[in-house]
């Protein structure tokens, strides 16, 4: 369970994106970071303070190296805490 403290005025969307394996294997991967400005790209006139955007599951980071060439073999899927 999560210790970060929610704020009461903002509301929370679950957002799933799939994306095709060979676009992982270019080097496409979602971070926070990325998450962030794909939110911001969106609402382009909202402050930094009133948009949060985190990854709550990736893929295996293994399997994602390994898309991508750099390594052998990886179970499907982790759960990132």
């Amino acid at each position: 369970m999560s210790t970060t403290k929610r704020d009461k005025n903002k509301l929370t969307w679950i957002v799933e994106i799939s994306v095709d394996r060979s676009w992982v294997a270019d080097g496409f991967e979602l971070d926070d970071e990325r998450a962030q400005s794909m939110a911001c790209k969106t609402l382009p006139y909202a402050y930094n303070f009133e948009i949060e955007a985190r990854v709550l599951r990736s893929p295996n980071p293994k399997l994602i190296k390994c898309l991508q060439g750099y390594e052998e073999e990886a179970k499907p899927l982790a759960v990132r805490a």
